[in-house]
Order: structure tokens, then C-alpha cells, then sequence
């Protein structure tokens, strides 16, 4: 018998959270898909790009780990890469991992190119 250890709670940087895990999915009527791909006007509200309806994701901005529930408020329009990058993360969360991410990349020196990119699209802000 093979056993499997899971990472602990310190690996996903909650190790002071209590995280419910036993969250009910919920399978979204077609009227409900609709709501939600209209909010965003059928754009991931992650990264802007737009999203066919037959490929859209439905996301928790509050995640249903988290407290967050299954009203129309509480969810989004995302693309499928968005949103298995977000995984049970808050937005917030979410941009402060990816503006860590950038930075730490962005100071390599093999990755020049990013940090010119960075520099250009901060001058679009």
C-alpha cells in the first residue's frame, strides 16, 4: 500500500486559518451562467481577455473555502487559466501573488526583457 502525504497547511501559506474543506459545489443553471457572463460583458474579470461562453469559468471572488457564497454577487466571468491560477485565493490574494511573482521575476537578471515590460505598461497606469 503506497501512502500519500499531503502538504501542510504552512505549504499554501494559511497555516493560521481554519479552511472548511467540505464546501458544497453547486452546478449553475443556464439563466444563472448568463448573469454571470453578462456581468463582464463575457470578459475574464481576472485578465480582461474575452471568453466564448462555451469556455467561461464560473469563479468565487470570495471563495466558497473562505465563507463565500453561491449569489450572483459573489461570482465572476473568468477564463479557464485565470481561473485555475486563482485556485481557493481571494482576488486580493490572488494580485498580491502574481505582483510578488512579477517582481521576484522581474529581478533575475536573465529576465531584462520583463523588466522592461513591466516599466512600459506601468507608464500606461
Amino acid at each position: 500500500m503506497v501512502q500519500v502525504e499531503f502538504p501542510s497547511a504552512e505549504f499554501y501559506g494559511n497555516e493560521n486559518e481554519d479552511v472548511e474543506m467540505m464546501v458544497e459545489r453547486k452546478v449553475f443553471s443556464m439563466e444563472m451562467r448568463n448573469n454571470v457572463y453578462e456581468k463582464t460583458k463575457g470578459r475574464c474579470a481576472l485578465c480582461g481577455k474575452f471568453v466564448r461562453f462555451d469556455l467561461f469559468t464560473i469563479d468565487h471572488i470570495i471563495p466558497l473555502a473562505k465563507g463565500g457564497t453561491n449569489d450572483i454577487e459573489n461570482l465572476q466571468c473568468t477564463c479557464k487559466h485565470c481561473n485555475a491560477m486563482k485556485q481557493d485565493f481571494s482576488e486580493k490574494e490572488f494580485l498580491d501573488k502574481m505582483i510578488k511573482i512579477l517582481a521576484y521575476q522581474s529581478k533575475k537578471k536573465e529576465n531584462k526583457t520583463y523588466r522592461k515590460k513591466i516599466k512600459k505598461l506601468y507608464k500606461l497606469l
